[in-house]
């Protein structure tokens, strides 16, 4: 007899000894006081086994025991052993061998198509006898296959095998040709089977009908996939989830929520991954508490049993902070907590983090980071991110390489998700802008030479650009920076503030000045976008070349936003509009601009106490002496009165 070797859960340890004993007793079962084994037993045994050789020797060994008989249980499991370890032909002899059965063709076509050898599959067909005809739930199992391989090799096997047959088939096999179409985007054939399968009496079949609105709201055809919904004669809750959930993906929320009220009119409630695309769409257009109250509405119908997970709680969360209600979300993290039933998670955390840091309250978003770690949730790499980034940005350098030593420390241990990869340079990119922003300039290019070890790739393309640009070489400098854009690397701040001057500078005109000059607005932008805010050198820079280009007024508009953004203009800057201005005033002949001129320069003198340079003068001289405009010498002279005062 052979007993091979086996493991076996806690459940089953009064088995386990009973087989133990069988190895070291010759004695038969019958005369123990353990109980025989069951099929179920054996079954189990069989699919725990390590290794195909394995599972047929229990199948052999539980063979010989005595008043037990192998039972279409203990058969399907040692077909599935050996279809898992892939041992096909043991499995078709096993087969052939023993008494046709549905459930083991089918489980050896099922595990023929997972191995993507659809053409044995279709073999399976010459294993049944000859004197029975494949049974309907074979045919549909090597559909299914050949589905998911070759949706024309399907169609050619239903109509070989089933149609000529005089086979019709049934809803399942309708389903599987509808998902293959479906998949394959041939949406016309799908809707020409759909009509084949009412005129057969299909019609009714919701699975049917919700393959081809799933395959028509994924191509976006959403009204399309709603008219074929009012066609339908009992349509199911799935339906209205799919329907939903592609109306909230539009975005179209009065749509969505009629979806909503029908659901409900027909006594379905969708699940909670559909209410919560809706919640979030809600949220995103401020309509946080009405959306609090349809989750109401949702857990009254199912009587309160509905649970709300915790990506719906972030949802709700994100939603208050988002219209700066931080204190409400904080309350539900807190409810969350109480419940008990779903807990805040790293996400929960981050998403108040990141508002704290928003408001720059970077305060009590180290207070929410401490609370997360005493909550042993491990914070992830955009929590850290967020922060390092936030202390920089207002000043407290020290603390942010504090976080970003923690974080690389945690990293090593491997519970930071996300690692040092050209993705992940972004906190050391907010070390080198938080000492370029207190003007620390020379310690920035220093951080960045040390970051090479961690990101060559980047840093060596860092400094390619800006040794280009002291070259006077703007389109060299501009190709490594599109190539480290296209290859993931990150600029610093010390790259677009090296770029956008030299492309602004007038030197630069002679590689086509204008082009290149909106280059450079374009990528202050992005460098915004990454949280970097411009300073005055960079706005000098591009707004000098912008009024040199001619477009004054986009010149005086940045002006405006930067004075927005917090970042008071100096008086080159000033000096740059004024005399965009006073050159367009002369070229057009109009008054006008050379009155905004002296208004701009009253704003200059009188509001930011800025004392003009000798060139801005002497551009108003020229210009007051070839336009005559009164009102223009009444306000220049209050202009040198508040010069005068500011001097004294």
């Amino acid at each position: 007899m052979i007993v091979p070797a086996f493991s076996v859960s806690a459940g089953r340890r009064p088995y386990a000894l009973y087989l133990l004993l069988s190895t070291i007793s010759s004695k038969r079962f019958s005369t123990t006081s353990i109980a025989p084994p069951t099929s179920d037993d054996i079954a189990d045994l069989i699919l725990r086994s390590n290794s195909a050789v394995a599972s047929h020797s229990i199948f052999q060994w539980a063979s010989t025991l005595p008043s037990f008989h192998h039972t279409p249980t203990t058969q399907l499991a040692l077909v599935r052993s050996l279809l898992h370890f892939r041992r096909f032909d043991e499995a078709k002899k096993f087969i052939l061998a023993n008494p046709p059965s549905d459930d083991l063709l089918v489980t050896l076509i099922r595990a023929l198509g997972r191995a993507n050898r659809s053409q044995d599959a279709i073999k399976v067909l010459e294993m049944v006898k000859p004197s029975t005809k494949p049974s309907l739930r074979i045919l549909n199992s090597i559909l299914d296959v050949l589905v998911e391989d070759n949706i024309d090799l399907a169609r050619l096997f239903y109509r070989r095998k089933l149609a000529s047959r005089g086979i019709s088939g049934d809803a399942h096999t309708f389903g599987i040709l509808m998902k293959g179409l479906c998949r394959a985007n041939r949406i016309d054939e799908a809707f020409r089977l759909l009509k084949l399968a009412k005129w057969k009496g299909l019609g009714s079949n919701s699975v049917i009908y919700n393959t081809l609105i799933h395959a028509l709201c994924k191509n976006g055809k959403v009204g399309r996939a709603r008219s074929l919904l009012e066609t339908m004669d009992n349509p199911s809750l799935v339906t209205f989830n799919i329907m939903i959930s592609a109306y909230s993906a539009v975005p179209d929320l009065v749509k969505a929520l009629v979806m909503v009220e029908k659901c409900f009119h027909l006594g379905y409630v969708p699940d909670i991954v559909t209410m919560t695309k809706v919640v979030d769409l809600m949220c995103y257009q401020g309509r946080v508490v009405e959306g609090v109250e349809l989750l109401r509405r949702v857990c009254r119908k199912k009587d309160g049993n509905l649970i709300i997970d915790v990506v719906c709680y972030n949802t709700l969360i994100a939603g208050f902070c988002k219209i700066g209600k931080m204190k409400v979300g904080r309350r539900i993290m807190k409810e969350m907590e109480l419940n008990g039933r779903v807990l805040p998670n790293s996400q929960t955390y981050h998403i108040l983090i990141t508002a704290s840091c928003d408001l720059s309250d970077v305060d009590s978003a180290m207070d929410l980071f401490r609370e997360m770690e005493m909550m042993g949730i491990t914070p992830d790499f955009d929590t850290f991110d967020v922060l390092i980034r936030e202390f920089c940005v207002c000043g407290r350098l020290e603390d942010g390489l504090r976080l970003l030593q923690a974080m690389n420390e945690q990293t090593a241990c491997g519970s930071v998700s996300g690692g040092r990869n050209p993705e992940r340079i972004e906190p050391y990119n907010s070390i080198i802008y938080g000492l370029f922003k207190s003007g620390r300039l020379n310690e920035a290019y220093g951080y960045l030479g040390r970051m090479k070890i961690l990101f060559p790739r980047a840093v060596v393309r860092s400094f390619k650009v800006l040794g280009f640009c002291n070259k006077g070489r703007v389109l060299d400098a501009k190709i490594v920076y599109d190539e480290m854009l296209t290859q993931g690397d990150i600029p610093s701040i010390l790259v677009y503030d090296c770029l956008v001057s030299s492309m602004c500078r007038e030197d630069s005109f002679g590689y086509n000045g204008s082009n290149l000059i909106r280059e450079a607005f374009d990528m202050m932008n992005a460098m915004i976008s990454r949280g970097y805010q411009p300073v005055v050198s960079m706005f000098d820079a591009l707004i000098d070349g912008i009024c040199r280009d001619g477009d004054v007024r986009s010149g005086y508009e940045l002006l405006v936003e930067m004075s927005d953004r917090g970042c008071l203009p100096n008086s080159n800057i000033y000096g740059s509009v004024i005399a965009g201005f006073l050159r367009k005033g002369e070229e057009e002949g109009d008054g006008s601009l050379i009155l905004k001129a002296c208004i701009l320069l009253a704003d200059m003198v009188s509001t930011n106490s800025l004392i003009p340079c000798s060139s801005t003068w002497e551009a108003f001289v020229l210009s007051l002496c070839s336009i005559q405009k009164t009102k223009v010498f009444v306000t220049f002279d209050s202009i040198i009165h508040s010069v005068e005062n500011i001097s004294n």
